[in-house]
């Protein structure tokens, strides 16, 4: 089995699984930004986004580093925050203030299908 991957991921599948032998080849790696695009950052110092998407924690912590950068973290956690997993909104969760914390959903199954039906309501 060849299993095609990012760089960074939570867990390699190389080796023997049972009989099944896989080999993992990194095929794209994901490279951070240092800073959010302009129009971004327009966005949320208006108060214009309603929710924020996290697919993975290097991501949300990017987000996080972003906005503090930019000086507009507190503007970056007032929208909702969508999460694949509790891992994925750890981040978040200490920078929260308690008024604020429903402002974390985290998807029922850390898939993208289970993460949108937490937006399909909205």
């Amino acid at each position: 089995m060849l299993y095609l991957a990012g760089e960074d991921r939570a867990r390699d599948l190389s080796g023997d699984l049972g009989g099944l032998i896989v080999r993992t080849v990194v095929i794209y790696r994901a490279i951070k930004v240092a800073s959010l695009p302009s129009s971004v950052q327009a966005a949320l110092d208006a108060n214009q986004l309603d929710g924020v998407l996290h697919f993975s924690r290097r991501t949300t912590e990017a987000y996080v580093a972003c906005a503090q950068a930019a000086d507009l973290l507190d503007k970056a956690l007032a929208p909702l925050h969508f999460c694949l997993s509790a891992r994925v909104a750890e981040p978040l969760v200490p920078l929260m203030p308690l008024t604020q914390a429903a402002n974390i959903r985290t998807a029922a199954r850390p898939d993208e299908a289970a993460l949108l039906d937490l937006v399909s309501p909205l």
